[in-house]
């Protein structure tokens, strides 16, 4: 579904997509952090592990491509991801969902959001 308004607000650091649906106007605001670690290149797609330590991470910028998918463009280089519409809004629609697979997902591998920790496991010297 491609939305009726899209807006980048890079103070806030969220990218705001509005949709005019039959139920009335819906409006998403997905944070630059929630697109970075849910990036849909390739070379993220073949991890295993989640995407860590990308709690700081800044939308610079977008660039339309063609009448399909929007550029990202990341304060930490990334832009390699193409987020067609239909993605957009299949994040838009299961944030939260989305959200709380990816911090489970973050305790499982005992990786962190903040790229100025490690998290560091005491084991027994039993």
């Amino acid at each position: 579904m491609i939305p009726d308004q899209i807006t980048l607000h890079t103070l806030d650091n969220v990218l705001v997509l509005t949709y005019a649906l039959p139920t009335g106007c819906q409006i998403y605001r997905l944070p630059g952090e929630y697109l970075r670690v849910h990036t849909p290149s390739s070379e993220a797609r073949t991890q295993d592990a989640p995407i860590a330590g990308k709690q700081f991470v800044r939308l610079l910028s977008l660039e339309p491509v063609g009448h399909y998918a929007l550029k990202l463009i990341f304060n930490d280089h990334h832009d390699t991801g193409l987020y067609t519409f239909e993605y957009l809004y299949d994040l838009s629609r299961h944030q939260s969902h989305y959200w709380a697979l990816y911090i489970a997902a973050l305790h499982e591998y005992e990786l962190l959001r903040d790229p100025s920790h490690t998290l560091i496991r005491m084991t027994s010297l039993e």
